[in-house]
């Protein structure tokens, strides 16, 4: 009897953090050629890439492959945090909620026993544990160990020497006004509590810096002020807890004349704006180059040149007048698939990857990359036709 209700505990649990953290186990990687392999590198003349956005592993092990194979340093996409129904949690942890508010977070998180201050609560459910975090405002936000793939990561890291850059808790998506493109900005305080916590957690396990993954476009229109203000809120929470941490902005680029296009100039107002929300951080501004997804050109793509406003140098070129050396660039790493669907991305070639670094180069400080390995859509650096060897900058590199 016990033996039954045991296993049937542990199916509920299972359940839960199956639909909480969204994630599955990666399938066999093919052999590829690597970004730190070998392999000729003398096409590279400078800037070359220090981090790449990637999709953790479950294990140290795995993820230490992984690292080793990119030669670079490691930034994460984030997990929200939303409200949640007390009834949608295991039994125990409901009694732990109590009579607070709970949130969820959707991602796993191992805390350590000395994080866990008055108010906070903890429940092992079959291999399960669970924490209950205070945030002192009559709200709790609910998280568990069981698929805790950042720490993975940031272990691995720490094992090679690798900076881990780790994406921040974010809002629900879809503003309290109902546009679904905006974050819903409604509960920053209690979000702002649990990232203060998160940080400090972060930091005493090893990690680097953080990303925001909340996107906006690089402009000055007031319709993204719900973004800018999640951004200022989020970062002084991370300076609180850790003064001059790194922060990662990664904001898009539209430079197509028959979309909701910005110029330059705007694109470097806009710079400066997101510049004015590093609340205390060392904040480091990557836009994406827009060159995988079409929504930029370079000078030299006379094929596609005239459907947009300027050329990608001209943005880089304002925004780097504008906000200066904290100006990097986030290199896209795919291309729009020819006569495809709106949104179709395919492999790109070493050749345009290069190309799209020199052509950057004068005007940033340094690169990141979107991303390592998307297999679900089959791009990304591991994906490059004719490979990725000699164009990562090492370990230890983001940031500098």
């Amino acid at each position: 009897m016990l033996s039954a209700l045991l296993m049937a505990a542990c199916a509920v649990a299972a359940s839960w953090t199956a639909s909480a953290t969204h994630a599955a186990p990666a399938p066999a990687r093919p052999t590829v050629a690597t970004a730190s392999g070998t392999g000729t590198a003398t096409e590279r003349t400078g800037l070359g890439i220090s981090a790449f956005f990637v999709l953790p592993a479950p294990t140290v092990a795995a993820n230490e492959r992984q690292l080793r194979e990119m030669g670079a340093d490691a930034i994460t996409f984030g997990h929200r945090v939303e409200p949640a129904a007390r009834s949608s949690f295991p039994s125990e942890v409901q009694r732990l909620i109590g009579s607070r508010t709970p949130y969820a977070y959707a991602g796993g998180l191992s805390w350590r026993p000395s994080a866990l201050r008055p108010g906070d609560e903890q429940v092992r459910i079959c291999w399960v544990t669970w924490t209950v975090t205070d945030t002192g405002r009559g709200t709790v936000v609910v998280s568990s160990d069981a698929d805790d793939r950042q720490g993975a990561l940031v272990r691995a890291g720490n094992a090679l020497g690798a900076k881990t850059i780790l994406g921040l808790p974010a809002p629900r998506a879809g503003s309290q006004d109902g546009v679904a493109y905006l974050p819903d900005t409604s509960y920053l305080p209690t979000l702002a509590a649990f990232t203060q916590r998160f940080v400090v957690e972060a930091r005493a396990e090893g990690a680097d810096g953080f990303y925001q993954h909340v996107e906006m476009p690089v402009t000055d229109t007031r319709t993204w002020n719900p973004v800018r203000q999640l951004y200022a809120s989020q970062n002084a929470a991370v300076s609180r807890a850790w003064p001059r941490a790194l922060v990662v902005l990664s904001p898009y680029l539209e430079a197509r004349r028959d979309k909701a296009f910005v110029t330059p100039e705007q694109a470097a107002r806009g710079a400066t704006m997101l510049a004015a929300t590093a609340s205390g951080t060392r904040l480091v501004l990557a836009p994406q180059d827009g060159l995988g997804t079409g929504t930029t050109a370079l000078a030299s793509d006379s094929s596609t040149a005239a459907g947009h406003v300027a050329p990608l140098e001209s943005y880089l070129r304002a925004m780097r007048a504008a906000v200066g050396t904290r100006l990097w660039v986030n290199v896209e790493l795919m291309r729009p698939t020819p006569g495809g669907a709106p949104g179709a991305r395919e492999a790109t070639t070493r050749s345009r990857v290069l190309e799209q670094l020199a052509a950057e180069q004068p005007h940033v400080s340094g690169a990141i990359a979107f991303i390592w390995d998307d297999r679900t859509r089959d791009i990304g650096a591991v994906q490059v036709v004719d490979g990725m060897a000699g164009l990562s900058d090492g370990f230890g590199t983001t940031g500098h």
